[in-house]
């Protein structure tokens, strides 16, 4: 990836409340013949026998690059960091694109809707937790920093609260940086922090060289293959990454880490691990790796970066 090398070493739903009860008919009856809600139209549909539309929906991404989607009801003001907000909301993680059924309690993949009825009392707070007995996640794409798609989904027949709900849904993939965590570390301490970012074309338009420096460079978007040479000093993290959605695999030579901080310099690409290109537009891209180096030298590489692709 690089000409300059003189040193190389060879040899990375959570709840806020203090309870939650699970409905105890959380799980399917087979005899039940009811038909999952389908439309076009904004998510709606019935919740407690009164009506319900979609309002806020945001989707986090979590460390093993999956989203969990959190969606609330119309007049519901909720951020990306409102994981519990306190009214009746739907809760889902699904790895990505795809569509995800749901219809039985059996499966070692299964991706639950959950729809969540906060409460408090003088002492506590906590929620009632309405798992779909049947429901369809259909994720159509995730670019541009959305998520789009469709839910279906029905509550146990007899459970304490019930919901009937159907319909399209866009969501907003949280990508500030205190959502996605990049985590550089070395023997257990932190090697740097992310201060500036970029995706820089590479390999006739294939792929992309994500960058990740402890400082903005004097020059951005350098497309020259030894940039960091010209950046003295700086250190730096730079990971090879498909110019398509989906996951790859990280060996050696696809991440480099880098110190510029003497007049020497060193870098080494011994790394293996894997990541997924998440989201992709034309102007960012959002990736997520895991990875360590095989070498004696204690680096740990986890997180998530969104980060905007240089023109061309």
């Amino acid at each position: 990836m690089k000409s300059f090398k003189p040193l190389v070493f060879t040899p990375l739903l959570v709840l806020a409340a203090c309870s939650a009860k699970v409905s105890t008919d959380a799980f399917p009856d087979f005899s039940d013949t009811r038909e999952l809600k389908v439309s076009s139209d904004p998510l709606a549909g019935d919740v407690n026998a009164a009506p319900w539309k979609i309002g806020r929906a945001v989707a986090r991404i979590n460390p093993n690059g999956e989203y969990a989607v959190t969606m609330a009801g119309e007049g519901v003001a909720m951020t990306c960091g409102d994981t519990f907000p306190m009214a009746p909301h739907i809760a889902f993680v699904v790895p990505g694109a795809g569509s995800y059924p749901y219809a039985s309690s059996a499966g070692a993949d299964q991706r639950l809707v959950n729809f969540i009825f906060p409460y408090s009392t003088a002492t506590a707070g906590g929620s009632n937790n309405v798992l779909a007995s049947k429901s369809l996640i259909q994720v159509d794409s995730i670019q541009g920093g959305l998520m789009t798609g469709h839910l279906s989904a029905l509550s146990p027949i007899g459970a304490e609260h019930s919901y009937s709900i159907g319909g399209k849904f866009q969501a907003t993939v949280c990508n500030a940086a205190e959502d996605m965590p990049m985590f550089i570390r070395q023997k257990g301490s932190t090697a740097f922090r992310v201060v500036y970012a970029e995706a820089v074309k590479v390999a006739g338009g294939a792929a992309y060289d994500v960058r990740m420096m402890d400082h903005v460079p004097m020059k951005k978007c350098n497309a020259w293959d030894a940039w960091m040479m010209t950046e003295t000093p700086i250190k730096y993290l730079s990971v090879r990454v498909p110019n398509v959605v989906g996951a790859f695999t990280i060996s050696e030579g696809v991440l480099e880490y880098g110190d510029q901080r003497n007049s020497g310099g060193w870098s080494t690409e011994a790394f293996n691990g894997s990541g997924k290109v998440l989201g992709l537009s034309p102007s960012e891209i959002l990736v997520s790796f895991k990875a360590k180096d095989f070498g004696s030298m204690g680096f740990e590489i986890e997180g998530a970066m969104t980060t905007s692709i240089c023109a061309q």
